[in-house]
């Protein structure tokens, strides 16, 4: 009985194999990397994204895409402040911080969706395609924070040092791109110029362009 069933499993496994494969060369798969066309103004580490990808052809013109990047963001940030930092009227003692710098460094993955159009036939070498989609955004942050307080009683200073490890803020964006997919067979290379627009309360570049090429398979 039991090599019966064996028999019968044996003899059924290419035939779902047969079966699904018109859905997996519907699939695609490669990896994504670029470097952004423009930086923030205190951004001095930018320099490249790079991450999988995944492609499924819904029909001969239009496809889905999602492909998870990875950046490495380093950045200065210089800060003058004359808010009190506590203010004891009771003892006459009243401290500012007089100037602040802080060093970010964070490693941050965005998540695009994108629906893309093919102009041309999947026959054809050449494919133009534009693109449309949503983007978030998160990451994990190492902040190095040097303080230089002042009392105004006595005209004092003080440097402090401290460290501050935390999760950025969620983002989304909407995300338009534009390129062209040159293949042969399920081989190909496809370079694109991808904008991603953030809202204000981003902590990144609002206007974010990137040059993008794509190895597929």
């Amino acid at each position: 009985m039991k090599k019966s069933w064996l028999g019968r499993i044996v003899f059924l496994l290419p035939l779902a194999a047969q079966a699904q494969s018109p859905l997996f060369d519907r699939l695609s798969f490669g990896v994504t990397g670029g470097v952004p066309l423009q930086r923030g103004a205190n951004t001095k580490s930018d320099w490249y994204t790079l991450g999988p990808s995944v492609e499924f052809a819904v029909t001969r013109h239009i496809s889905l895409q999602f492909n998870p990047l990875y950046r490495r963001l380093e950045s200065n940030v210089l800060l003058f402040n004359t808010t009190p930092l506590a203010d004891l009227r009771q003892i006459g003692v009243v401290t500012f911080s007089a100037l602040r710098a802080e060093e970010w460094r964070t490693n941050a993955w965005e998540f695009p969706i994108l629906g893309k159009y093919y102009v041309t036939a999947p026959a054809r070498q050449w494919r133009p395609f534009l693109g449309a989609g949503y983007s978030i955004e998160t990451g994990w942050r190492n902040r190095k924070i040097t303080d230089l307080t002042q009392t105004v009683a006595d005209g004092s200073l003080k440097l402090s040092r401290s460290e501050i490890n935390d999760r950025t803020r969620a983002t989304n964006g909407a995300v338009t791109s534009a390129g062209v997919l040159w293949h042969k067979g399920r081989l190909g290379i496809s370079p694109e110029v991808r904008y991603t627009y953030r809202g204000p309360r981003t902590e990144r570049v609002r206007n974010q362009v990137d040059f993008l090429l794509q190895l597929r398979f």
